[in-house]
């Protein structure tokens, strides 16, 4: 489960950080809230725009990024917060197209279509990632299925479907729990990364 978000492991957003953020939106809680999901959704479409391979992994590194930059006490001097989100986003995106696995993915969709039988170093590429892959799996089954039912439930719900009915799965889901679609990302986070942690020990492990 390395990505993106698996490189800026030593921060992680907590409540306190989140409480700063909203309160640098607008000084009122329920108007900052609103304002910052209002950001999460332009953030969405512009890297869904951008053709990144998951925007939401993207917007979430972004916020986290501003909230980071509040939580250490750097002034930000703007009137208009949005513009910042987009201006942390824009560099978030160099850092993607930079990334050499983007770089390969975009080889792959140029390259023609060749059967595996036809080149054994293919094919023996092929059978390592396919083994790499099972064992990845596999691990992460048997880290999920030492969490807490409840946990584990709430970790597949969220990443649960894509687009516009994953938001709406995850609203659903918040209000089900009682608590801010802000505080239900935060756990989802907390508990991904927990993951992250435990399959990379499990694969060194093996």
């Amino acid at each position: 489960m390395a990505n993106f978000s698996a490189q800026h492991q030593e921060w992680t957003l907590t409540q306190q950080a989140l409480d700063r953020l909203l309160a640098w939106l607008d000084s009122d809680r329920e108007r900052a809230g609103a304002k910052l999901e209002n950001v999460r959704r332009k953030l969405m479409k512009f890297f869904e725009c951008q053709g990144c391979l998951s925007p939401e992994e993207y917007t979430d590194a972004t916020i986290d990024r501003v909230a980071k930059t509040i939580d250490q006490s750097v002034e930000i001097r703007t009137s208009e917060p949005a513009l910042y989100f987009h201006g942390v986003a824009r560099n978030v995106l160099k850092e993607y197209w930079r990334r050499p696995e983007r770089k390969w993915a975009t080889l792959e969709t140029l390259l023609p279509s060749q059967h595996p039988g036809e080149d054994p170093v293919e094919m023996e590429a092929q059978a390592l990632e396919s083994r790499t892959l099972e064992q990845r799996y596999n691990c992460l089954q048997g880290c999920a299925q030492e969490l807490p039912p409840v946990y584990r439930e709430l970790i597949v719900q969220y990443y649960h479907a894509t687009g516009r009915t994953k938001i709406e799965n995850r609203e659903r889901l918040a209000r089900e729990m009682k608590v801010t679609v802000n505080a239900l990302r935060i756990r989802a986070h907390r508990l991904r990364a927990e993951l992250e942690t435990c399959v990379e020990k499990c694969l060194k492990r093996s």
